[in-house]
């Protein structure tokens, strides 16, 4: 393999650190580009193809006609629910989660299902463009080890940990562990993952700490869980966890906590302010993300922004499950860092462009209306997701210095995108520019390769 190589490409970035208010002044576009990369699978250069510095001796492969943007970043998707989709809940979260999650997610028990499903797992993110995600991992060692196998083995990015739950209902029990038990498990695979300082800039797996949501332990238990992540901070270990999801009167999920926790706030339990224990260690921090939040407090919005926490947001899922709208306005406002969720299995698609579909149809239609540019679209599903996995410095955008994780997407397989897309050329050129995203992710073409570090993920993309 050469020392470095060019693709030639019809390219789109973001370029810097904006928040997603900024993202249109921040957005780049090289219909005739080239990114070059070196033998490390850093980007040594990223911009038109006759202004970019080409190494001696390097490969240049032609991709004129397909474009080329930052991989995408799934914030919040369940690795256990690969085969749950398009389950009928009857809209219920709670029901649909007894009825089919906890039963589905238990089967992995077995390792020839847990190895199936790794690899399917694994290869529909690829397949979707997803080079970066925060993974809700499963109950069983044997179903977690099966998983890094895969991730190991095609070369994706990811943040990951079991999912721990020492309570739950009747369908949940083949799920559960003791307390001591479930830490315990948390630690060993923390220890064999998580990687240490010297590793950390060119390691692609990283460990998170994950509750599956607040009703899955008692107040005991996120008091221990609360001291075992203060342990592990300073490694940078993430957590992440669900907030706010669903309100479906006196008996859905956040009157549930509330009531279950007498807190004024569903936050309130993952903030060490439960009851007497009011102070202990909380669990927000600045690589915290919470999925949902679509119910929360202006207090608990001020919280997470403070402790510099950020929000997966997943329209496709709240659809599904009938929970609300993300308040769009107040989270952003807020100075609250937002990324992409697919939430496989109550998402429908692994697709970051899908959920991007998704964002922008709810928040059109939403009371609070907001109209989300196109570069937004792509801050939400690219750069967003970074800065909330604290990734920013390397991934998110193309520009030099970074690693290359990127996705090459094919518009000719879709006729008439092809020609929608050429259409544009008699545009202003920022409204052609802006009319080419807007296309390419609404669209959803397909994708032709996927690349994490300089290297092509091997899964063939029909």
């Amino acid at each position: 393999m050469p020392s470095s190589f060019v693709l030639c490409a019809h390219i789109i970035t973001l370029q810097g650190s904006p928040t997603v208010a900024a993202a249109d002044r921040a957005l780049r576009e090289f219909p005739d580009g080239a990114i070059v990369v070196d033998g490390r699978g850093r980007i040594l250069d990223v911009g038109s193809r006759d202004q970019v510095r080409i190494p001696d001796g390097a490969l240049i492969e032609d991709y004129r006609g397909l474009f080329l943007v930052p991989g995408f970043v799934d914030t919040h998707i369940h690795f256990p629910q690969v085969y749950l989709r398009d389950c009928y809940g009857g809209g219920s979260l709670l029901h649909w989660l007894e009825q089919w999650v906890f039963p589905g997610e238990a089967a992995l028990a077995d390792r020839r299902i847990a190895k199936a499903a790794a690899q399917d797992f694994v290869h529909a993110l690829a397949r979707a463009g997803t080079t970066t995600a925060l993974i809700f991992g499963s109950q069983f060692t044997v179903a977690q080890e099966a998983l890094y196998e895969e991730l190991r083995r095609h070369g994706l990015r990811a943040v990951v940990g079991r999912t721990l739950m020492t309570h739950g209902p009747k369908a949940a029990a083949p799920l559960l562990t003791t307390l001591d038990e479930g830490l315990a498990l948390c630690r060993e695979e923390i220890a064999a993952i998580h990687p240490n300082s010297e590793a950390e800039r060119d390691s692609l797996l990283r460990a998170a700490i994950i509750p599956r949501f607040a009703l899955s332990l008692d107040a005991r238990g996120f008091a221990k869980l609360g001291e075992f992540y203060a342990e592990q901070h300073e490694r940078g270990v993430h957590f992440t966890t669900h907030l706010s999801e669903n309100a479906e009167g006196p008996t859905g999920e956040v009157a549930t906590v509330k009531k279950r926790f007498r807190v004024a706030n569903y936050l309130d339990v993952y903030d060490g302010r439960i009851g007497t224990g009011r102070g202990r260690p909380s669990l927000l921090g600045e690589r915290s993300t919470f999925a949902h939040a679509v119910h929360t407090t202006t207090q608990e919005r001020k919280r997470l922004a403070k402790a510099g926490c950020s929000v997966a947001h997943c329209p496709s899922s709240q659809l599904f499950l009938g929970s609300g709208t993300m308040p769009w306005r107040k989270i952003s406002e807020a100075g609250i860092t937002i990324g992409a969720g697919s939430d496989v299995g109550a998402g429908d698609s692994f697709s970051i462009p899908t959920v991007l579909n998704a964002a922008w149809k709810v928040h059109m239609s939403a009371a609070d209306r907001v109209t989300l540019s196109p570069a937004s679209l792509l801050h939400l599903g690219t750069l967003g997701g970074a800065q909330a996995l604290r990734l920013s410095d390397r991934i998110g955008t193309l520009e030099a210095g970074k690693d290359a994780d990127f996705v090459l997407l094919d518009p000719r397989s879709d006729e008439l995108l092809a020609k929608r897309l050429e259409a544009t050329a008699g545009l202003p050129a920022a409204q052609a520019r802006n009319q080419r995203l807007f296309a390419l992710l609404m669209g959803g073409p397909r994708v032709h390769s996927t690349w994490v570090q300089g290297r092509r993920v091997p899964v063939t993309i029909p």
